[in-house]
């Protein structure tokens, strides 16, 4: 009884490679595209959502078999859009960290 898919993009696009180079360094980015959707507002209202394109890069670190470091960054083009109605995306993002593999 809807009428239109909510939240549902019109289109998707998501393209993404890694490159791992002697077998201690992983490269990795991703191109991620959403086109326009729909949602409904609190008073039942349809809302139309603009697309956006979204960028990540990551690289990460073998110091051992156990041990690792990665350092991410997610919307490189710093934009700010909603994947979701009324929830934003933040801008620029880094995160980092380590792994153990135990």
């Amino acid at each position: 009884s809807l009428s239109k898919p909510y939240q549902k993009p019109l289109s998707k696009l998501q393209f993404g490679a890694s490159y791992i180079i002697k077998k201690k360094v992983t490269l990795h980015a991703e191109l991620y595209s959403l086109g326009k959707r729909y949602a409904l507002d609190y008073t039942g209202n349809t809302v139309e959502m603009d697309g956006f394109t979204d960028i990540n890069f990551g690289a990460s670190y073998a110091i051992n078999e156990e041990f690792s470091v990665f350092l991410n960054a997610t919307n490189l083009l710093n934009k700010h859009y909603e994947k979701f109605y009324n929830y934003p995306a933040q801008g620029l993002q880094i995160m980092g960290g380590i792994g153990w593999r135990f």
